[in-house]
């Protein structure tokens, strides 16, 4: 018994690291989305100071991204916007058809869980 005791020690301490790894990083990804769809010019921001860094790109060139990525960022946006009501046509009913099949206790559940997971979807609302 007494060398299974260090084992399990050190089975419980790997196993609340991978725990504590799991929700760190979970909670780095969410912020990094929720960042990038509310503040999409930081993230153009970003790419283009990596880019200059790691290509040495001159002032000339630094320009020429710059506007390079702001077109690209101006038509996704308008993409988005032509697409958007599509997609929420799509969240709604699929919500609408996990909403009958859930028991009431389950749709207050799953109320909160789409709350809580509201910034995956770019501002698309699950309910009509």
């Amino acid at each position: 018994m007494k060398r299974i005791k260090p084992w399990l020690l050190l089975a419980l301490v790997f196993f609340v690291g991978v725990i504590v790894g799991v929700a760190g990083t979970r909670v780095v990804v969410r912020r990094a989305v929720r960042e990038a769809v509310l503040h999409p010019a930081r993230v153009q921001l970003l790419i283009e100071k990596r880019l200059t860094r790691r290509l040495g790109l001159d002032g000339s060139q630094q320009s020429q991204l710059d506007q390079i990525l702001s077109g690209t960022r101006d038509q996704m946006q308008t993409i988005r916007q032509q697409y958007r009501p599509a997609v929420a046509l799509v969240f709604s009913n699929a919500n609408q058809q996990i909403n009958a099949m859930l028991t009431a206790e389950q749709r207050v559940r799953y109320e909160r869980i789409k709350a809580d997971n509201a910034v995956f979807l770019h501002g698309v609302q699950l309910t009509p």
